[in-house]
């Protein structure tokens, strides 16, 4: 399986509280999602870095290329598939919460699943 196949799966979340590095909790959402595309982003310029290196080597000028081309609806559908990936990734933090609220796994249902347990 490629890589691109593999990000369009369905999330997966992990068990447990996640991790707070700022007072709000809005800025770690905002962070992860910065960092996500500046991880998406340095991916893609070495991509097109190496491809603009081979095509260097071939002789081949790819800017009147990419300018006039026109893309199929099963190169279009793919490029949907890694955006809405991408958005996946982005708002990973944010479907996380969704999903805990949505569930009931709260930071107060969990304080209080805690107390019962201590309680015996």
């Amino acid at each position: 399986m490629n890589n691109e196949a593999s990000h369009s799966r369905l999330p997966r979340f992990s068990k447990g509280k996640r991790p707070q590095f700022f007072d709000e909790e809005s800025q770690d959402e905002v962070m992860s999602m910065i960092l996500t595309l500046a991880s998406e982003f340095s991916a893609m310029r070495d991509r097109l870095d190496t491809i603009e290196q081979i095509a260097e080597q071939k002789g081949i000028i790819l800017a009147d290329e990419i300018e006039n081309f026109a893309i199929d609806a099963q190169g279009e559908a793919r490029r949907n598939e890694r955006r809405d990936a991408l958005l996946q990734a982005m708002y990973f933090v944010s479907l996380k919460k969704a999903e805990e609220l949505a569930s009931g796994q709260d930071q107060e249902r969990y304080s209080s699943t805690l107390e019962e347990i201590a309680e015996g």
